[in-house]
């Protein structure tokens, strides 16, 4: 995308926190085995998403509290 574009279903990474959750209230709902993680951006939004495993899911923890960080 040209600079300035908003390409749609983006996350801004800048400044967000990503965190492991341990303990969704609702996953019995889902029936997740539990690999989902959180990001909260800079201006308090919330996603939830779900690795494919608890290795993945620690990589992915890592490279986005690595962007957030460096804003790229």
């Amino acid at each position: 995308p040209h600079q300035g574009e908003k390409p749609l279903g983006a996350i801004h990474l800048r400044g967000s926190v990503v965190s492991a959750v341990e303990d969704m209230p609702d996953s019995k709902k889902y029936d997740v085995d539990n690999i989902l993680f959180e990001i909260i951006t800079a201006n308090e939004v919330h996603y939830y998403l779900q690795a494919a495993s608890s290795a993945e899911r620690t990589e992915w923890i890592r490279a986005i509290q690595a962007v957030s960080r460096t804003g790229k």
